[in-house]
């Protein structure tokens, strides 16, 4: 299993000098700082703004580089059906923040979401 956030500072050059975050990469580092499990159990990889980001494409392809994105290379496991989508080279990718939430609560049997 794959995370994919982009770095939690970053620079757009449509906006020259600026710094930002991205605030679905930050609400997922949220739960990673409050739930160590998974940062110590799945390969969090960080990525530029700038695509290509890393081998994200080689997972989600070309058109889907959005972060947060969760890469399930071996296909979906017992809880990830409900959240998962096709990737490339029959991997399974979640790329929804809340679902990536949900997906991780699930699997890792942790603390569920607030409604």
């Amino acid at each position: 299993m794959i995370l994919y956030l982009l770095k939690t500072s970053f620079t757009d050059e449509a906006y020259e000098g600026e710094q930002f975050f991205c605030p679905y990469c930050i609400h997922v580092e949220g739960v990673l700082s409050a739930f160590p499990v998974i940062r110590e159990t799945i390969d969090v990889r960080y990525v530029d703004f700038a695509k290509p980001r890393g081998a994200l494409p080689d997972f989600a392809g070309d058109t889907n580089q959005s972060c947060p994105q969760l890469i399930l290379p071996n296909g979906d496991d017992a809880y990830s059906g409900k959240y998962s989508v096709d990737g490339e080279n029959g991997t399974k990718r979640i790329d929804n923040t809340i679902a990536i939430l949900d997906y991780l609560s699930d699997s890792f049997q942790l603390s569920r979401r607030h409604p």
